[in-house]
């Protein structure tokens, strides 16, 4: 009999104690995507194209379709992704970036976006240059005016600035002309930065303001430009005196007399 209570505690001990406390769930991961991109920058010239590939990983278990799309890109510039949407087996894209004719010059960057269902949208940024393409300035040469048959009193001096790392000689030459008119540059071509012109009118050309502009011509095709006006006169006519040997005689009437 005083075995009884030992038996009882030890079938409660097996029991749990008579604990009710639920164990602890364990939510399960929130889904979730990311965008890698290669490159993350590049350089392209106007009317010239490029490529990236974009990469995407998926977290949570998500197995959804995630769709590509460009936000903020420059104007002039085009960017497709190629396939749009990826689905669960696909995991990158390509990116084509072309850059037209009137993109601006300088560095900008868009962002690639990805979008599913029940996820946050992930992001991802491209830096894009656009460089300064090759060109030349000429200075601004003010109006001139010629006589027929002369040529400019002084030399004009020119000054020639290149951007976007044009190298090579400049060529140069008088746009518009007139018959008879022409220019004459030394040094021709330029292979620093500056020349003069002198400008020679015939004595036939003909009278009238004309516009003219002097062109710098570089390597492939590369030119600028400066206008101006140049007004021809008409030549002054020669004068003619007469002397008289004596300067004062008598005549009389109804007579002649030589001098």
């Amino acid at each position: 009999m005083r075995r009884a209570p030992v038996l009882l505690t030890v079938l409660l001990a097996a029991c749990g104690g008579g604990s009710d406390t639920p164990a602890p769930v364990t939510p399960p991961p929130s889904p979730t995507i990311a965008l890698a991109l290669a490159p993350a920058a590049g350089t392209v010239t106007r009317g010239a194209a490029t490529t990236a590939t974009v990469a995407l990983s998926r977290g949570g278990s998500y197995a959804g379709e995630v769709t590509l799309s460009a936000e903020g890109v420059p104007s002039g510039v085009q960017v497709s992704m190629s396939p749009a949407v990826l689905t669960t087996s696909v995991t990158s894209a390509t990116v084509a970036i072309a850059v037209g004719a009137q993109a601006a010059a300088g560095t900008t960057s868009f962002t690639i976006a990805g979008t599913g269902t029940g996820v946050a949208a992930a992001r991802i940024t491209y830096a894009l240059t656009v460089p300064t393409p090759p060109g030349v300035t000429v200075s601004a040469v003010s109006a001139q005016q010629l006589s027929q048959g002369t040529s400019s009193a002084t030399a004009i001096p020119l000054v020639l600035t290149r951007t976007g790392g044009l190298a090579g000689d400049l060529t140069l030459s008088l746009d518009g002309a007139p018959a008879g008119v022409t220019a004459a540059f030394a040094p021709n071509p330029v292979s620093g930065t500056g020349s003069q012109m002198t400008l020679s009118a015939a004595a036939t050309t003909a009278p009238g303001t004309y516009a003219l502009a002097v062109r710098a011509t570089g390597a492939g095709g590369v030119s600028g430009t400066s206008a101006f006006a140049l007004t021809i006169t008409a030549a002054e006519l020669g004068s003619v005196a007469i002397n008289t040997v004596p300067s004062a005689l008598s005549v009389v009437q109804g007579q002649t007399a030589l001098t």
